[in-house]
């Protein structure tokens, strides 16, 4: 009865563990099926690495009626509707390399001064820091987009002599016009690739601010 007793105990304190923290040891699994047998052995003492949310679940280290029920109704939505969730699900995980290929992508379709400063920024900054970019890349990428959109917005006015109906007949389709190289040119859609981009820039943002709350929240329930 003992024995019982304190192997009900040992479990209802390892769910209650996953289900606050999300990690498990993974020492501490292997060693579970020795020690039923023997309740009284002592865990080994090596080195632990843990487990992440989705090998848990995978693994099916712990029973959860919520989660199977959610599985199995995300089972039986249609097949194009699990198709959006699974791209929605890629774009949240590789939301960085989204950014990247949007600002690249604005930079050879509009291909001025204005748009090359942040592929430059990506290739010597963003990519060369270890694991990942800082918070102060974000927030210049996020600046400088806004300051594209409003200084193009400006020079969309008349009263620019290379904004004049003579002007653009002439030099519109010049490549290597001053309005044309800078990127201040008048032209239709002139901001929607830039809109895109800080769009994209904001949705990754978003979803670094649902990580840092989650990683505050699980480090403050560790040391508290």
């Amino acid at each position: 009865m003992e024995k019982e007793e304190w192997r009900e105990d040992e479990e209802e304190e390892r769910e209650k563990a996953v289900m606050f923290s999300g990690f498990i040891s993974l020492d501490y699994l292997e060693c579970d099926e020795k020690c039923e047998d023997f309740p009284d052995s002592p865990r080994p003492l090596s080195e632990t690495r843990t487990l992440t949310a989705s090998e848990l679940l995978l693994n099916n280290m712990f029973d959860n009626d919520e989660i199977e029920e959610s599985d199995k109704f995300f089972q039986s939505l249609p097949r194009h509707l699990r198709l959006v969730f699974a791209l929605y699900n890629t774009m949240v995980s590789k939301s960085e390399m989204l950014c990247y290929f949007v600002i690249i992508l604005n930079h050879m379709v509009s291909a001025s001064l204005l748009s090359l400063i942040l592929p430059i920024l990506i290739f010597l900054w963003a990519m060369l820091s270890v694991p990942r970019p800082t918070k102060r890349f974000w927030m210049t990428a996020i600046v400088y987009t806004e300051m594209i959109v409003v200084v193009k917005y400006f020079f969309q006015f008349g009263f620019f002599p290379w904004t004049t109906s003579a002007y653009r007949g002439i030099n519109a389709d010049r490549p290597f016009a001053l309005p044309n190289i800078i990127g201040v040119e008048k032209k239709y859609g002139y901001v929607l690739f830039d809109l895109i981009q800080m769009l994209a820039l904001f949705f990754h943002r978003s979803i670094l601010k649902v990580l840092m709350g989650m990683v505050v929240s699980v480090t403050s329930y560790r040391i508290y």
